[in-house]
């Protein structure tokens, strides 16, 4: 089991996305890294980038906390045909065993709506 726990549900542009990560797992990964990355949704090729990565002590279990930096943009966004989506996660390997969290990023701190978006 691994979670992602941040500090808040929303950030802007440029802030430190601050949190914890708690793991307990069956077997001692080889490593574990904790991303913080955007990706798209909806129709078309889905895009991902990750942004900022930190490293975690490969043991069975543990719990860090974490700041990652986050860029200008893209900010979270819905829309009729695609929407980005800000998230973090934690992944340990070989296994793939992964906590993740997503989370809205703009200057309001809301996600925006384009098209008329439900």
């Amino acid at each position: 089991m691994i979670s992602v726990m941040l500090e808040k549900k929303a950030w802007q542009p440029k802030q430190q996305v601050k949190g914890t990560v708690t793991w307990h797992l069956d077997k001692p990964p080889r490593d574990l890294v904790v991303r913080l990355f955007w990706y798209t949704q909806g129709r078309g090729t889905e895009d991902l980038e990750v942004i900022d990565q930190v490293g975690v002590e490969a043991a069975q279990q543990g719990q860090m906390s974490f700041s990652l930096q986050l860029p200008e943009g893209p900010y979270t966004f819905s829309g009729k045909l695609i929407s980005v989506i800000w998230a973090v996660e934690c992944v340990a390997r070989p296994s793939n065993e992964c906590g993740r969290e997503e989370f809205v990023m703009s200057p309001t701190e809301k996600e925006l709506m384009l098209g008329g978006a439900a």
